[in-house]
């Protein structure tokens, strides 16, 4: 690319030639280019290289030299452009255009990618600056306030060295510099430029080498005591030197003058001051040299100047306040007082203060004054000023007497005297101006006609015969607030404005009142501490003083009466002084109250520069500090601040080069008394939430050692080896959240976040979780607009969430709180509170809504209200759907009926609010529920759409929810969005190639767009028009158009335009539906162009085409089809039908047989599972309508399923011992079509052909089978299987064989062995061979189960305190599914099942050995034994999930012990226990019996766990401290059950699982289930099991409640897959009896029966009551049932 000249270059070289007679210059200006481009010759793709990253970039004209060519940014988005090296060290340099003024160009250096860099940019609102990006976030660095004129050339210039960066403008041909910073985070990189806002045009972009060193060392030659003399040797070739100033060594220079010689005087200087100065000098090059070394110089002392702005003022009869202004250099100040007229003076202060009260003064008498300043080198002259104290004080005992809302009653005391009249004057501030609004004799006065909760400040003086009075102090007061006002200046009682920002709000139980902790700003920024007001109703509040005082000095500690009292024997003062001294920042300060150590803990964010020495007030400490108190109202005292959680490894962390911050913060404290502290991190990208030690005062992440000082504090650990999921989670990582609020409601945590944009507002999002470690379901905006006046709720209502109230968390009262931040200016308390209900609607759905003016009782309507009744998801265009006027409720009595009325909009359903198609939001109040309007969600669908195109493609939920009720008529049943192809059959799709989509899959139908890809600007070469066209049949048809502006650009202006014919202009936003009814179309095609009528790019978002006239065929399918989805499953979809309620979907072995309903809901798709294969199954489908009725039967469909080879060979896992002597091997049945064979054998024991060599000695043979299927000849091998093989009999010899012959009963097969105690271990030791054992399983009889026991005992030895009984390995591992080994020793019975241990785990061993004996740790009167297993004398872990082992502990209960209270605990290691839920007492056996997955030491105990909300349902009482009492169910709190609050599906189907046992090991699970939920391998394990199918289209809706004929299928379904129950026995007869009989559903028919023929379920009085949503009472009695039988 050719170059301009750089003429500017030569001609300062040829200056410096003119001005300097040195005749061999040391200094060359000539500096080495290594990049240079000025676009003159139009092309950025060589010459050098750009590369755009975002932005259109062109080369165009110089707006202010057309024959110029620059490089132009033509959009208003983010532009970004790179080019050039891996540069380290360089000066870079460019000129930028301003423009309009609107843009935010500059310039990029060391550039990474797009989102890390530095950026020197220019700021029309600011001036420059220099920041940062790091991973996509910007953090600034240096700003400097600099006046930007508009269309205007100015030229930057950036110098980077290491990691120190000067950034230098161009002002009247000189370089000025404008910030010297030092940053370490890159270290090289590219250069480039960035802008958005609006274009930006940029020339002469420049890369050199740094500029010339300098070594030159500057000296000192005179000082005085306001100047400094320097001089330095002169450098050769150097036209000028630049001195830089600054008081603090190595920090904080600025220029301070040019000189032309090698000399310069610094003057005007504070005396006895350390000054430190460097030098640059001019020699020719693109900027100034590198800078000196440092060096410094103290001015001469010298007493201080005397004070300036004396005053003098009487207050009273015997007061004069006397004030002086600050002088530079002052120790301390004098003052002398005179009252003979000057004649004398008397010293009668000394010290530091600014201000003195002289007292004790004589009435009606003038005093003078002399101050002075001093310090180590003399006294200063004297400043004068003089005073009358007044005849006699102000009316005494001035006070308010009483206050209302609208009034103040004021009393005082009388003043004697013959003629008195009192004067009482009032302001709006305690600073504002005061108007007199009483004048007479009385000594009372009523100010009435207040408003509520504002300030008022009263005066008082009296005129005793003639004569004036002082006046009184200062009286604040406020009228009562009786309500809340957001947003407006909020009074404390004594009429100041609240000053508590960031504010935490806690309830004290033992004062009764609440607490408000917040930043106290006084007007300006950092905040000066913790201020602390109290209330007993939230809207009145009293101020307390400082919650956390801030220190100003180190010699607070000492001398200072508060700090020296709180910080006495601290030998961490330097810390406390770095964290909280004035100037620092403390932000978001939460308290909470710690139960055990009785003290009040404060947290806050601790911030500022991580040098503690540095008072610059950035955000780079990012800590998190902690405080304690013994009072709610402080003081509080301060320990010490942390950096917290790390990312976990492998996970990304998106600021891994300062790990562990800690912003914005909340504290949480659980029901259980758990604390937590939530806190933006990782640069505000990442929200963490961690779990806080016991006494709350650091993170149980970095205590996991329990280190302990020698004072026994606890001390992190040297090494962070926090628990991911157990000590702490990350919330969204690399979102951007800070600002963090939680609150818990009805078992939910909620938690709401803002963006990060500093001062300014943003958008807010919650989130809910079931755990409050999640998984966090995704985030939505709360926050609605109700009326066009209300503040815009896209920005939270101007607010950034800093709290939550939970005012009365029970009954869904809690309130948000946010801060006004007014852009950070506090002045004139321009930062407010805006306090508003927290509105709670369906499943987890809440609401915050403006209200200008609100009282508390608005609460009571904000709590969820549960509405059990199902609605339509989806309704007719242009009908008012059918709408119950009566609606299910459950509340904490149970399910009732109620009253509803409906409206859209503020008004009664009508077709006109139906005519559009897409989503509406229908309202329904409950006048018997506080008027309580809950919004539901449904879509509008027309039935006989032609075309349905999202815009930009994307297959939003709603795009795909809507489409499938239009499968019947839709020509683009599965393409979203095309482009137009005239070779297509039936073209379609938009036209051109200049658009673009945005938007994604996440989002909705208006969110996503396609827009014309103009540039934003007018005339853009790309034209005006964003077109589509369709192929129709000629006709009349009806047009929908969604449109909407996700960027909000109120100046976006469009015509739309169908077949050329202008129908008038588009509205963007709000986002809305356009409908054009009647287009007639000719000419076989419809062409749709949004035309721009602006600068503004078209836009649109969705589009569908109706035909009125369609009359869609009759389908007796009604859509449905089936096809194989496996060998086991069938995958179901059908059309939706508009007004549905749901689907029922049924399933038959044959065509006309008979018809099993499988599946009932609202979905359109199913997926049957667990199905027998080969097989073809049949399948009909029917429709719910409005009204409950169920429609005829569809036509049935089918599909054939069939298992494949490898299906039946991964079936295969074990192959039967064979008998002794045994010469052929019987391998494994496979069905009819497969055959298996020996594919391969790792000894000649066993040959491929199966023939068998009776071994020696018994030998373990590893074989690899192979399945065909014989239809196709398809194979598949199974894994590698162990066979024991015994050792052949050998005549007459007694070799491998212990003489055991086993008993043989009707329901096992015996051997006893008679074991040998070790007199040395007190353990008796058995074993059998391989030989019996394997007789024993050959003879034991088959029970109904399928099952055969072999039970090996080993008879009680005296004095014995274990039994091991020694297995051989083989058989162990040979086991069948239905073949086990019970050991029965008098310390408990273990049952052995197959699979206990793999392959790979038993190895080369040849026995193992089972191991009972009483625990070393058993003290108690109730049995702790110790279960563990060893392979070949070496211990063997077991943990196998798939393989329970079922223990028996005999036991007989003590008189008075409950059976339903002895539990069975797990005893870990570490000496905690946890309960085993499946350990119950079984009074037959006459022994405690439970399954464990693991082996360890186990405890028979009795428990009684009780809660303390259990009154109202006597019923289920006894069942729910049983099931607690052994952990099978849980409280809402240590102690609340919430026996009335619904159950989630989730939640029943982990507790089902968690009381049955069950296991299975699962590779797929619903879509809605994610493998962090809590709750996956439950759900995961129930749909393996076929116990559940989910809802539909593969999902569970874990977060819906249950109903109660749900919870009842799901259980008779477990019931018999695990063979509790023999098969679904119940029929109509068993629950006809019941009054509710007729709402069963077919589908749970079945199921409710068999579970009421059991006693399973016994209803609720004469009703089953199906439809109702299940409490945790109920299932708590079911749960018990189930565990009891």
């Amino acid at each position: 690319m050719r170059k301009k000249p750089i003429a500017w270059l030569l001609l300062l070289s040829l200056g410096v030639s003119l001005f300097n007679f040195t005749p061999i210059p040391k200094v060359s200006a000539a500096s080495e280019i290594d990049l240079e481009d000025s676009f003159t010759d139009g092309d950025l793709t060589t010459e050098p290289e750009w590369t755009v990253a975002s932005g259109t970039w062109t080369v165009g004209a110089d707006p202010a030299d057309a024959s110029n060519k620059v490089l132009s940014q033509t959009d208003a988005g983010e532009g970004i452009i790179t080019t050039g090296d891996n540069w380290t060290d360089s000066t870079v340099t460019m000129r930028i255009y301003t423009g309009a003024g609107g843009a935010y160009p500059g310039i990029l250096a060391r550039v990474q990618d797009y989102k890390n860099f530095y950026y020197f940019q220019m700021q029309s609102s600011t001036g420059l600056v220099l920041s940062k990006r790091i991973n996509g976030a910007d953090t600034q660095i240096k700003s400097v306030t600099y006046p930007l004129s508009k269309n205007t050339w100015y030229t930057l210039k950036l110098v980077l060295i290491g990691s120190s960066i000067k950034g230098y403008i161009v002002e009247n041909g000189m370089d000025k510099l404008v910030f010297d910073a030092v940053d370490t985070t890159y270290t090289n990189g590219k250069i480039g430029i960035r802008n958005k806002w609006q274009s930006v045009q940029v020339d002469d972009v420049l890369v050199t080498d740094v500029p010339a060193g300098n070594q030159t060392v500057i000296q000192s030659d005179a000082t005085t005591s306001s100047s400094v003399s320097l001089t330095w040797d002169a450098v050769e070739g150097a036209s000028s030197y630049n001195i830089y100033r600054s008081t603090t060594s190595g920090s904080g220079y600025a220029y301070v003058g040019n000189s032309t010689t090698n000399s310069y005087s610094d003057s005007s200087l504070s005396s006895d001051t350390a000054y430190y100065y460097k030098m640059a000098y001019l020699y020719g090059g693109l900027t100034e040299s590198q800078w000196s070394p440092e060096m410094n110089a103290k001015t001469e002392g010298a007493a201080p100047a005397a004070p300036a702005s004396p005053t003098a003022g009487a207050v009273n009869s015997s007061k004069i306040n006397l004030s002086w202004a600050a002088v530079a250099k002052a120790a301390g100040y004098k003052v002398y007082q005179s009252s003979n007229g000057g004649e004398t003076f008397d010293e009668i202060y000394d010290g530091t203060s600014l201000s003195f009260q002289a007292t004790g003064l004589t009435a009606n008498t003038e005093y003078k004054y002399h101050i002075s300043a001093y310090n180590a080198f003399g006294e200063s002259e004297m400043a004068s000023a003089q005073a009358t104290t007044y005849s006699f004080d102000a009316p005494a005992n001035f006070k308010a007497a009483a206050v209302t809302d609208s009034s103040v009653t004021l009393t005082w005391d009388a003043v004697p005297g013959t003629t008195v009249t009192y004067s009482v004057k009032r302001a709006a501030s305690a600073t504002g101006t005061f108007s007199e609004i009483y004048n007479g004799t009385d000594t009372t006065y009523i100010n009435a006609g207040l408003t509520q909760g504002t300030g008022y400040f009263y005066t008082i003086s009296a005129v005793v015969d003639g004569v004036a009075s002082s006046v009184s102090d200062l009286l604040g007061v406020s009228a009562v607030r009786t309500s809340f006002t957001p947003g407006t200046l909020w009074a404390d009682t004594t009429g100041n404005p609240i000053d508590a920002h960031g504010a935490g709000i806690m309830y004290d139980a033992k004062t009764q009142k609440y607490y408000w902790y917040g930043e106290y700003h006084k007007g300006g920024w950092p905040a000066a501490g913790v201020r602390v007001y109290s209330s007993t109703d939230l809207m009145n509040w009293k101020d307390e003083g400082m919650a956390l005082t801030l220190i100003h000095s180190m010699d607070d500690f000492t001398s200072d009466p508060l700090i020296s009292k709180l910080y006495e024997g601290r030998t961490d003062t330097v810390n406390i002084w770095a964290d909280i001294r004035k100037g620092r920042i403390v932000e978001r300060p939460k308290v909470i109250y710690n139960d055990e150590t009785k003290k009040y803990v404060m947290w806050a964010h601790i911030d500022g520069d991580k040098d503690p020495y540095n008072n610059n007030a950035n955000y780079g400490k990012a800590q998190a500090g902690v405080a304690t108190s013994d009072s709610p109202t402080g003081p509080f005292v301060y320990q010490r601040s942390y950096r917290m959680d790390l990312a976990p490894a492998g996970e990304t962390d998106y600021h891994p080069s300062d790990k562990g911050m800690a912003r914005d913060m909340n504290l949480f404290k659980d029901d259980d008394g758990t604390g937590y502290l939530i806190y933006s991190s990782e640069e505000n990208l990442t929200i963490y939430i961690s779990k806080l030690t016991p006494d709350y005062l650091d993170v149980t992440g970095w205590h996991k050692d329990g280190n302990v000082d020698e004072n026994g504090n606890a001390v992190r650990d040297t090494s962070y080896k926090a628990v991911y999921g157990v000590d702490y989670v990350r919330v969204f990582p690399g979102a951007q959240r800070e600002a963090p609020a939680m609150f818990k409601y009805n078992g939910h945590y909620y938690m709401i976040t803002s963006g990060a944009t500093g001062w300014a507002a943003n958008q807010n999002k919650y989130t809910v979780a079931d755990h409050i470690f999640g998984p966090w379901a995704p985030m939505q905006d709360p926050f609605v607009r109700t009326s066009a006046s209300d503040p815009d709720p896209a920005k939270a209502f101007n607010t950034q969430s800093t709290f939550v109230i939970p005012v009365d968390p029970e009954n869904g009262k809690f309130i948000y709180v946010g801060d006004m931040w007014n852009g950070g200016n506090f002045a004139g308390d321009g930062a407010k509170y805006v306090f508003l209900p927290i509105e709670f609607g369906m499943g987890t759905d809440i609401a915050i809504k403006w209200y200008a003016n609100w009282t508390p009782d608005l609460l009571d309507a904000m709590g969820q209200v549960n509405v059990t009744t199902k609605f339509p998801e989806a309704v007719k265009l242009g009908e008012v759907p059918d709408l119950p006027e009566q609606v299910d409720v459950l509340g904490k009595t149970g399910t009732q009926s109620t009253p509803v009325t409906w409206s859209v909009n503020s008004h009664a359903p009508t077709a006109a609010d139906f005519s559009k198609p897409g989503p509406i939001t229908v309202q329904m109040t409950l006048p018997e529920h506080h008027n309580k309007v809950q919004s539901i969600k449904m879509y509008v669908v027309p039935d006989n759409a032609l075309y349905f195109v999202n815009a930009g493609g994307y297959a939003t939920s709603d795009y795909k929810l809507l489409a499938s009720y239009m499968q019947d008529t839709l020509a683009n049943k599965t393409v979203v969005e095309q482009a137009y192809n005239d070779a297509d059959a039936t073209p379609w799709g938009y036209l051109g190639i200049d658009s673009l989509p945005s938007g994604s899959a996440s989002g909705d139908i208006f969110s996503t767009v396609r827009y014309l890809n103009g540039g934003n600007v007018a005339n853009s070469p790309k034209g005006t028009d964003l077109a589509y066209q369709f192929t129709l049949e000629n006709g009349s048809y009806d047009v929908y158009l969604g449109f909407n502006d996700p960027w909000t650009n109120t100046s976006r202006k469009a015509n739309l335009l169908l077949n050329g014919e202008n129908k008038g202009a588009i509205t963007f936003t709000p986002s809305n539906t356009m409908a054009y009814t009647g287009v007639n179309v000719t000419d076989g095609s419809l062409n749709i162009t949004i035309r721009n009528t602006a600068s503004q790019d078209p836009m649109i978002s969705w589009i569908m085409i109706v035909d009125p006239s369609l009359t869609p065929a009759a389908d007796p399918t009604m859509g449905l089809a089936a096809a194989a989805a496996s060998s086991t499953s069938v995958q179901l979809s059908w059309n939706k039908t508009t007004g549905a309620l749901g689907y029922n979907l049924y399933r038959s072995d044959s065509e006309d047989g008979s018809y099993t309903k499988v599946y009932s809901g609202t979905a359109g798709v199913y997926t049957d599972s667990g199905l027998p294969s080969e097989h073809t199954y049949y399948y009909k489908v029917s429709v719910i309508d409005g009204t409950g009725t169920e429609s005829a039967l569809s036509s049935a469909q089918s599909a054939a399923i069939a298992r494949t080879a490898q299906e039946v060979a991964d079936g295969i896992t074990a192959i039967a011992a064979p008998a002794k002597n045994a010469t052929a091997l019987k391998l494994p049945v496979v069905p009819a079509e497969f055959t298996v064979a020996v594919l391969s054998s790792d000894s000649e024991v066993i040959s491929t052909q199966g023939v068998i060599t009776p071994p020696a000695s018994d030998t373990i043979v590893h074989l690899v089978l192979r399945v065909t299927r014989t239809s196709d000849s398809t194979t598949a091998d199974t894994v590698s299987i162990a066979v024991a093989v015994p050792a052949k009999s050998s005549s007459g010899s007694s070799s491998g064989s212990n003489g055991l012959t086993p008993v043989v009963t009707s329901d096992l097969a015996r051997l006893t062995v008679n074991g040998v105690l070790d007199s040395t271990t007190k353990v008796v030791k058995g074993s059998v061979t391989a030989a019996e054992l394997n007789q024993a399983i050959l003879l034991a009889p088959v029970l109904r189960s399928g099952e055969k026991v072999v039970e090996i005992e080993l008879p009680q030895v005296a004095g014995a305190e274990a039994y091991e009984q020694q297995i051989p390995a083989a058989v162990l591992a040979s086991l069948g599914q239905e073949q086990v080994i019970r050991i029965k020793t008098k310390f408990g019975t273990v049952t052995l099942p197959a699979g206990m241990f793999s392959t790979a785990e038993l190895g080369s061993a040849q026995n193992v050995t089972l191991h009972i004996g009483a625990a070393d740790t058993s003290t108690a009167e109730k049995p702790v034994i110790e279960v563990s297993m060893l392979a070949d004398n070496k211990p063997i872990a077991f943990h196998n999930e798939d393989a329970p082992v079922v223990v028996t502990i005999p036991y007989t209960p003590q008189a008075g012990e409950s059976q339903d209270h002895l539990v069975i605990l797990y005893v870990k290691d570490d000496g905690t226990t946890e309960p085993v839920p499946s350990g119950r007492y079984d009074q037959a056996a006459g022994a405690m019996v439970f399954t464990t997955t693991h082996f360890s030491k186990f405890a028979v105990v009795e428990v009684h766990k009780t809660f303390n909300d259990l009154a109202s349902v006597t019923w289920a009482k006894a069942q729910i401290e049983a099931l607690a009492s052994r952990g099978i169910i849980n409280g809402t709190s240590a102690q609340t059950y919430s026996p009335n609050a619904a159950v989630t599906r989730a939640d029943f189907m982990k507790l089902l699982v968690s009381t049955l046992g069950l296991t299975a090991k699962f590779d797929s699970n619903f879509e809605d289930v994610q493998s962090t939920d809590y709750y996956y391998e439950a759900v995961g394990i129930a749909k393996k099991l076929g116990i559940t199918n989910g809802i539909g289209d593969n999902r569970f809706d874990p977060r819906a409640s249950i109903s109660r004929q749900d919870m009842m299928t799901l259980t008779a379904k477990a019931l018999v897959a695990v063979q509790k129950l023999a098969a679904m026995n119940g029929t109509a007869g068993d629950i006809s009896g019941y009054a509710d009989a007729d709402q069963v559903s077919a589908y749970a028919a079945d199921s409710i029966a068999t579970l009421v023929k059991n006693g399973i379920v016994q209803g609720s009085g004469s009703k089953l009551s199906p439809l109702a949503t299940t409490t945790r009472a109920e299932v708590a009695v079911m749960l018990y049932n189930i565990y009891k039988n």
